[in-house]
């Protein structure tokens, strides 16, 4: 229903999940111990890092598949709908090595555009496991609808509630996503939730949080001002690792709880 209200074709990364009924009554033992984001946003598109510390509570061998949606759509209160779109250049590694993945459907959405990208992780009793995942998406054609209006600029955003099927809550996590391509506050049309505050330092808006039951209103919302002309995404993808190599330096990215500021941008309007 392309007339549906909502922010469409956004790039968005998502936290890690089973991708069926079944994997998911097999990991009711896994916990995410750490979720911790990192995420470059560029002036059409971001890098996106995701570090995972999953522990095994119980005393057996656990074997998941696991993975990301292609396409999706989830509900935010603020836009109604995100509808996102696809990644690319997903680069997955098990405890530092680097393992193989797959596509193919799922049970869990009817929509025709259900494919996955899917792994399996074999999960050690009492162990904590660490997944890290990169990718690339494209923020440059993003467009918000509201009633009868539109607007297109670009759109990031990161789901964070999926990571509630798993056991228990998320034990603690950070979301960092640093801004690039001389894109500044000034450049941020909305952000939610209020609870992604602003480092002016570091150029960077700032998510923590412990122990965290994921719901609609921890997900992250981000449209800005799309600026840089000549872009060609294909181009981006084909150069994945050194921005890869780039978004590893935010791990030693000092942040002052002092200097965080909140950021008054939660009105989405479409004009």
């Amino acid at each position: 229903n392309v007339s549906m209200p909502g922010f469409w074709n956004v790039g968005t990364g998502r936290s890690i999940e089973p991708v069926s009924l079944a994997e998911i009554k097999t990991a009711e033992n896994i916990q995410m111990k750490k979720e911790n984001i990192s995420v470059l946003l560029y002036k059409n598109f971001a890098v996106v890092k995701g570090q995972y510390e999953m522990l095994n509570t119980s005393t057996k061998a656990i074997r998941v598949e696991i993975g990301y949606p292609e396409h999706g759509i989830f509900y935010n209160k603020e836009v109604e709908n995100v509808v996102f779109n696809e990644l690319k250049e997903l680069k997955v590694a098990i405890n530092d090595k680097e393992t193989t993945f797959v596509t193919k459907k799922s049970e869990l959405s009817k929509s025709n555009l259900n494919e996955w990208y899917i792994w399996s992780v074999n999960f050690a009793p009492k162990t904590t496991t660490k997944i890290t995942v990169y990718y690339l998406v494209d923020t440059s054609f993003a467009i918000l609808k509201k009633g009868y209006s539109s607007i297109s600029g670009n759109g990031f955003a990161y789901i964070l509630e999926s990571g509630k099927v798993l056991k228990n809550k998320i034990g603690e996590g950070t979301v960092t996503i640093k801004l690039m391509d001389d894109l500044t506050e000034e450049n941020l049309f909305n952000i939610t939730p209020s609870k992604l505050q602003y480092d002016e330092t570091n150029q960077a808006l700032v998510y923590n949080f412990k122990n965290l039951e994921p719901e609609h209103d921890d997900n992250i919302v981000i449209r800005y001002r799309k600026i840089k002309t000549g872009y060609n995404f294909e181009s981006i993808t084909k150069e994945a690792l050194m921005y890869y190599q780039e978004v590893d330096k935010l791990d030693t990215l000092k942040i002052d709880k002092n200097n965080l500021k909140n950021l008054e941008k939660d009105d989405f309007k479409a004009s």
